[in-house]
């Protein structure tokens, strides 16, 4: 937690600085910090993450600067024209725009669902592309970024689709109950009274699809869960479409009169 303190404050205070050389001398302190966090917990996300971060933050004002003195708009191809200024950009800056890439992929090896990770991807290779001397090479670079933007999007679309399971309180799902079959209590059981509580997943159909004991006398749970397996509710909708229900069942047991 210190070592992720640490970085974060070096990282944040460097956006607040504007000279270059100064902000990218905080940029590497906080890269510093971060690599200490990897080699603490090789499974944080987002130290690797970071570290690709910066490496784009370091690298990115000089690459724009690049194209505007080659008078390139922000959506024109590239790669900048200038083959002396694209071998000095890549003398300074192609190992930094590697490391990002790779620890960006190494974040993504811990979560390969991590979206702003392949973000981050997307803008190193699509940058990166610039610095090529061949047509050949810019396109294998833009078709790697534009790959990697595409699964960015349609993760996201996935995180933001409607859950397929819900968590509903026991009183309400209660009120949906179609179907109700009494336990058959055993001999044996029949002087003992108390309540079998279940964890409970209902399916699309309203028909039990999943049972897990959470409390209750022994004698009393195999009658509870055969009773239950075969209670039916009405579906529960989300957004007019059917969803799977997490929820809990109490089956009470009470002496006969």
């Amino acid at each position: 937690m210190a070592l992720a303190s640490l970085a974060s404050l070096a990282f944040q205070r460097a956006g607040g600085i504007a000279d270059f050389d100064a902000k990218t001398a905080v940029l590497d302190e906080a890269k510093s910090w971060y690599e200490k966090l990897a080699a603490a917990n090789p499974r944080n996300k987002e130290a690797f993450y970071s570290i690709g971060v910066i490496a784009w933050a370091k690298w990115y004002p000089r690459f724009a600067a690049a194209r505007s003195n080659a008078g390139m708009r922000p959506e024109e191809p590239g790669p900048i024209r200038d083959a002396a200024v694209r071998r000095n950009l890549k003398s300074l800056y192609w190992a930094i725009i590697d490391g990002g890439i790779a620890n960006l992929q190494k974040a993504l090896d811990i979560d390969p669902r991590y979206d702003d990770a392949m973000a981050y991807l997307n803008l190193l290779f699509r940058e990166r592309a610039d610095l090529r001397d061949t047509g050949e090479a810019y396109r294998g670079d833009i078709d790697l970024a534009d790959k990697w933007l595409q699964k960015a999007m349609e993760t996201r679309r996935k995180e933001s689709a409607p859950p397929s399971r819900i968590r509903i309180g026991a009183e309400v799902q209660q009120s949906k109950l179609i179907r109700k079959v009494d336990p058959v209590c055993p001999a044996e059981s029949r002087r003992i009274q108390g309540a079998v509580r279940l964890a409970v997943i209902i399916g699309t159909d309203g028909k039990v699809i999943n049972l897990q004991l959470m409390s209750g006398h022994p004698l009393l749970v195999p009658a509870a869960m055969e009773a239950v397996r075969q209670w039916v509710y009405a579906p529960t909708l989300l957004n007019g479409k059917p969803v799977e229900v997490v929820t809990e069942i109490l089956v009470h047991f009470n002496l006969p009169q």
